[in-house]
């Protein structure tokens, strides 16, 4: 009866008692962390970037001239939830209304992205079938055309292969940096604890940035060899791209989500458990 109780225990939370650390922004990973919870997991904080607004006079000058233009736009493009809701601050902080936009069309990386885009009463036509930048440009075929105007609100690790390839197809790509991406300055110390006396079980990655943050925290932290510590621990990542930085710093993703959001990886790391314990 007890083994029946346990077994039926396992089915319902498929990560019982697993330490997973979320290297997310604070701001962002909460429902993550529920969701771990609910799964019976220990979800681990220890978040190695954050995200702020543009302090640089001559950036804010940028966003404040390119949204005034708001009317020449025929399309705006956002890649990430961040660039939605800091765009909407920066309308806001210059008492723009949205409705300047009128003639544009607007394009989303992803269904999160997209539906933070609802929440202003924005609709999106149609999402990428992958959920990237080479995913965007591959919807935006055909849709995009020589002489018109596209609006970029991005972060400031944005990867350039968007607008470049916009311009070599005759598009007037206009970025603008609406909110910087930078390293943490404060770390949980009980969940570097764990790391160091290797009590962790999966260690998730949302971004590139945050794999690469993770390994500055690791060193700052006197972890002198990064990779000899996280050898052994199954990293999960949120697509191709942050897969590939993972593989950068010469370790591997034992844990990859088909699509390029934070339900997707959570459901690979729930798949992954699962073979893992069958395996055994």
């Amino acid at each position: 009866m007890e083994t029946e109780k346990k077994v039926h225990s396992n089915i319902e939370k498929p990560l019982l008692d697993m330490r997973i650390v979320v290297t997310r922004a604070r701001s962002q990973s909460q429902q993550f962390m529920e969701s771990i919870a609910q799964l019976g997991g220990i979800p681990c904080e220890l978040p190695v970037i954050d995200i702020k607004k543009p302090d640089d006079t001559d950036v804010i000058a940028q966003i404040k001239q390119a949204l005034l233009a708001a009317p020449t736009y025929d399309w705006i493009v956002f890649t990430s939830v961040n660039g939605v809701e800091h765009f909407m601050y920066w309308l806001d902080d210059m008492q723009l209304e949205l409705k300047r936009f009128v003639q544009a069309r607007i394009a989303a990386v992803g269904p999160k992205t997209a539906e933070a885009l609802k929440k202003y009463g924005l609709h999106v036509e149609q999402l990428p079938d992958h959920y990237h930048a080479e995913g965007l440009l591959e919807l935006l075929q055909g849709l995009v055309h020589p002489g018109q105007k596209v609006l970029l609100p991005r972060g400031n690790l944005a990867r350039k292969i968007l607008p470049d390839t916009l311009r070599n197809i005759g598009i007037d790509a206009v970025e603008i940096t609406v909110y910087y991406t930078v390293a943490a300055q404060a770390h949980e110390l009980e969940a570097l604890g764990w790391l160091k006396r290797r009590e962790v079980d999966i260690i998730t990655f949302a971004s590139s940035s945050a794999v690469n943050y993770f390994v500055e925290m690791l060193l700052q932290n006197g972890i002198g060899n990064p990779v000899q510590l996280l050898e052994h621990v199954p990293l999960a990542s949120i697509g191709p791209l942050t897969s590939q930085t993972i593989r950068s710093i010469g370790l591997e993703a034992a844990i990859e989500a088909e699509h390029s959001t934070m339900q997707h990886m959570l459901e690979a790391i729930v798949n992954y458990t699962n073979k893992a314990g069958e395996d055994r």
